[in-house]
């Protein structure tokens, strides 16, 4: 159980300039609070059917019961750039149950000169998710603003006593069918075709008096979709290896409902990428570069104006390029590092078209070194890491930034003998200079700052 805390206000185009520990919220009692039990099993197993092939199955079920009385914020500041309005939103009941399985069968198998890896299953998922949810603006008398350079707090009255304002439900169904098949046609060629069918139901809908009430007005909606995989790898040399593929989905279920009550198609997407990866220096160092197009319809956010509820953004695309690095450049010393570039942007059905998708960088990358030592210091090891990410828009419309900032991180390992046993005790620090930088926003009004420095042992 603990208190909500939703960030940082944007003043003008940027967060404000206030202690980022700053709480906005409506007051210090019990009456704000989230609380979450959790309840999760999973299961898998194979079994090998003769030398070549083998089946597995995997079990997934999740319950989530989510209790919270909570702040939110609106949708702008005042002009004098201090008084920023306040809402109210308490769920009694929310709790989501979800379970998953699959059943793969994997094989190999020669027809004439071609060798075929062969992968072909079923999966299904499930969803039942219900809420009771009071969304609005606060009471007058404890204070729907508040001024965040010298913030005063009232506590909010017990949630007990907020009327309800929407109960919704919604149940989602996904049943899958697949198959793959990886051929090698020449030592240095291989070809990879594949696709899957899916069939996903949903039914839902929101009412302002009962959850038995939004079952009656629930309408079922039927979505199906055959998705093509195919995929190409040559390699020139036994070092250099060059691929491309294409790939469709119908992936993301999009479960959630609309502020009206409304539900959402599933999202859909599809990819072209190519690349090459290298081996180096004996294979001491592991090169790759890759170009990638992808698009994607049906893309769902938090509903800036009430984070209680999903809105739909309409189809993105995003062309970019990506480059990692791992290898190991002495007997001591080990590399790890990333670039990519990327140009995500809102093309169609959006009021927002042309702009940059919210909280993604034009640029963004990391870098990990890790050096262990000999001697009195044997299998000790100590670490240093930069990460950098660019610039980032708050909102769909483009109209605040989150700052680019670098972060370092660091590590020192150190192993102790137990008995006949060898234990590692590692320190990890996450933020090493304690810089104030901003990880994401809320699409609305907040930036959400990352962590000051961290040590975890």
């Amino acid at each position: 159980r603990s208190r909500y805390w939703t960030g940082v206000p944007v003043v003008g185009t940027t967060p404000a300039d206030i202690p980022i520990s700053t709480f906005l919220g409506f007051g210090t009692s019990d009456n704000e609070y989230q609380h979450h039990d959790k309840t999760l099993v999973g299961a898998n197993w194979s079994h090998r059917l003769g030398q070549n092939w083998k089946v597995t199955q995997r079990f997934h079920a999740y319950r989530l019961d989510y209790v919270f009385a909570n702040t939110w914020y609106g949708t702008s500041m005042a002009a004098d750039n201090r008084t920023l309005s306040r809402g109210m939103y308490t769920a009694p009941l929310d709790v989501t149950n979800t379970w998953a399985t699959n059943l793969d069968l994997t094989g190999t198998l020669r027809t004439g000169s071609l060798t075929h890896r062969l992968l072909v299953g079923v999966d299904h998922f499930d969803e039942d998710f219900k809420q009771e949810l009071y969304s609005g603006a606060a009471l007058a008398a404890f204070g729907p603003t508040i001024d965040i350079l010298a913030p005063t707090y009232r506590d909010v009255p017990s949630m007990d006593t907020v009327p309800l304002t929407s109960f919704s439900k919604f149940r989602h169904h996904w049943n899958g069918v697949y198959a793959q098949d990886q051929i090698t046609i020449l030592p240095r060629l291989q070809l990879l075709v594949g696709g899957r069918y899916d069939d996903a139901t949903r039914r839902g809908a929101s009412s302002p008096t009962s959850i038995a009430d939004a079952g009656t007005r629930a309408v079922s909606v039927k979505n199906s979709a055959f998705s093509p995989r195919v995929g190409v790898v040559v390699r020139p040399t036994p070092q250099i290896s060059i691929y491309g593929n294409y790939v469709e989905s119908m992936g993301a279920p999009n479960s959630g409902l609309g502020r009206n009550g409304e539900t959402f198609d599933p999202e859909t997407a599809q990819q072209v990428e190519g690349g090459v990866k290298a081996e180096l220096f004996g294979a001491r160092l592991v090169a790759s570069a890759a170009v990638y197009d992808l698009k994607k319809q049906n893309v769902l956010q938090t509903d800036p104006a009430n984070p209680a509820f999903r809105i739909a953004i309409g189809e993105t695309a995003s062309t970019g390029v990506e480059f990692d690095v791992a290898g190991q450049l002495s007997e001591r010393f080990t590399i790890t590092g990333s670039y990519a570039h990327a140009n995500p942007r809102i093309v169609k059905n959006s009021a927002n078209v042309g702009n940059r998708l919210a909280q993604a960088p034009r640029n963004s990358g990391n870098v990990w070194g890790r050096y262990q030592f000999a001697g009195a210091l044997h299998n000790a090891s100590v670490g240093l890491g930069v990460m950098s990410v660019g610039q980032r828009f708050g909102t769909l419309a483009n109209r605040w930034s989150l700052p680019a900032f670098t972060r370092v991180d660091a590590m020192a390992a150190v192993p102790v003998r137990y008995g006949a046993r060898t234990l590692t005790l590692q320190l990890n620090v996450e933020n090493l200079l304690d810089e104030v930088y901003y990880l994401a926003s809320d699409g609305g009004v907040m930036a959400l700052p990352g962590s000051p420095r961290t040590l975890t042992l």
